[in-house]
């Protein structure tokens, strides 16, 4: 009983600290005409515990690069990037530039190989074009989404679209998310 008259006087004590140290106490309103300014507050401040307003910066003519952004796990290739990510559980590939803005593809389809738990054989997806820059597949793609993932990258082998040593690119990510 009386360890539980300790602990309540003590957050009794405690709560009225707290309350307070978050007392302001306004001697002058700087809303009020003729309110002083405090000889503290930097020019045109009247309150020292509100920030001087500053002028707006110049805006320069020259828009500067700034790097891009990009969505889901970054794969570093060639010049550019590519942005992986599961998108309502389908795989999706985005390309990238070397300041990271969105850029067309430069290959036409993609393949992805990878182990899952539920099953001997690995899964397969194809990758088309689809939604602007990127190549998205119909396949779901089940959790967890931890795996290493086998990624193939076609070029435009003119007529057919068969694998050959100049027109495929060969990956190999550890894909978490």
């Amino acid at each position: 009983m009386k360890l539980r008259i300790v602990a309540m006087g003590t957050l009794a004590v405690l709560g009225a600290a707290v309350a307070w140290s978050q007392v302001k106490i306004i001697l002058d309103d700087p809303a009020k005409p003729g309110a002083k300014a405090d000889p503290r507050a930097p020019a045109g401040q009247v309150d020292p515990n509100k920030p001087a307003v500053k002028p707006a910066p110049k805006k320069d003519d020259k828009k500067k690069d700034e790097m891009g952004k990009i969505t889901g796990l970054e794969i570093p290739r060639g010049s550019g990037f590519m942005g992986l990510e599961i998108v309502n559980g389908t795989f999706k590939l985005s390309f990238y530039d070397a300041k990271k803005k969105p850029v067309a593809p430069d290959v036409v389809r993609a393949a992805f190989r990878w182990s899952v738990n539920y099953q001997k054989q690995p899964e397969r997806t194809i990758l088309n074009p689809g939604g602007g820059n990127a190549l998205v597949s119909d396949l779901t793609v089940k959790p967890p989404y931890h795996f290493k993932l086998f990624v193939t990258l076609f070029k435009d082998a003119g007529d057919s679209y068969e694998a050959t040593d100049a027109g495929a690119e060969n990956l190999t990510v550890d894909f978490a998310q």
